[in-house]
């Protein structure tokens, strides 16, 4: 069953192509029979390797923002391939696609259409996959909040079995570099900048991206409205716990962003 791509009721009209994927009663229990059988991921130790081009069985994902409350990830979801059906049992996440076609699959079977332009908000619990449709595969930006790379619960996957920890350093290669494929040129990532946010919030920017399609960069909701080539810009709201959801706005929407908050924003090279 698909849906079609109209907003959702509960964002507002500047937002457009933006649906909820809500927690149902289904999502509840998959975790209630899920969680005792899962082992977690580190817990502690050395987590540099966040920090680099993290190789997955279907593609690959690194970091481009983090502050105290969120980070940001870029995915590259390889044609015909699908990650776990998995949930963030704490986290809000939501995904934001730039290139490619694909679809986002729930535990209940109800599918969302992914191609550039089209943001999914997913709520803390509910189970979620996005599998590649088109040749070149699928490019995504990924919200999270709070910040937890291990609140991730798999109840389906097609590489590993679900009773694995989610991930370990030898489920993540430390490579500096992207595959060259499907047109990708492999360029060595850019380090993190430190990044003032409002008030002494500070944060940590990545400015490229690993194939050189994309640039990132911090600024005000004036420097939004002046914007060209720009693709989403994510509200980094001073909010002293994690926001309640994850206000995006594109191209079309940009004159809706506030002057007096930051954004993330993310352009075409």
């Amino acid at each position: 069953m698909s849906l079609p791509d109209l907003p959702d009721p509960g964002f507002p009209s500047p937002l457009a192509l933006q649906r909820v994927v809500r927690c149902l009663r289904a999502d509840i229990e998959a975790t209630e029979k899920t969680r005792d059988l899962v082992r977690p991921g580190p817990l502690s130790g050395d987590s540099s390797y966040l920090d680099r081009l993290i190789h997955k069985p279907w593609g690959s994902e690194f970091r481009v923002y983090e502050d105290d409350l969120r980070e940001v990830w870029y995915l590259h979801i390889r044609a015909a391939h699908r990650t776990s059906l998995h949930c963030h049992p704490h986290k809000l996440a939501a995904l934001l696609c730039t290139e490619g076609k694909g679809t986002l699959s729930t535990c209940t079977g109800v599918q969302y259409s992914l191609e550039p332009g089209v943001v999914l908000q997913i709520e803390p619990g509910a189970y979620h996959r996005s599998a590649a449709s088109s040749s070149n595969g699928l490019r995504l930006i990924e919200v999270e909040t709070p910040k937890d790379k291990f609140d991730l619960l798999r109840i389906e996957d097609d590489y590993r079995d679900v009773t694995e920890p989610y991930e370990r350093r030898h489920c993540a290669p430390l490579r500096l570099v992207e595959q060259a494929g499907a047109g990708a040129i492999p360029l060595a990532l850019q380090p993190f900048v430190e990044q003032q946010l409002v008030g002494n919030r500070w944060a940590r920017l990545r400015a490229q991206c690993s194939v050189g399609r994309y640039r990132f960069a911090v600024e005000t909701g004036e420097q939004v409205h002046a914007s060209f080539n720009l693709v989403f810009a994510i509200a980094l709201e001073p909010h002293p716990t994690p926001p309640r959801d994850v206000t995006v706005f594109g191209p079309d929407s940009a004159f809706a962003a506030a002057p007096q908050i930051v954004y993330l924003t993310i352009r075409s090279r």
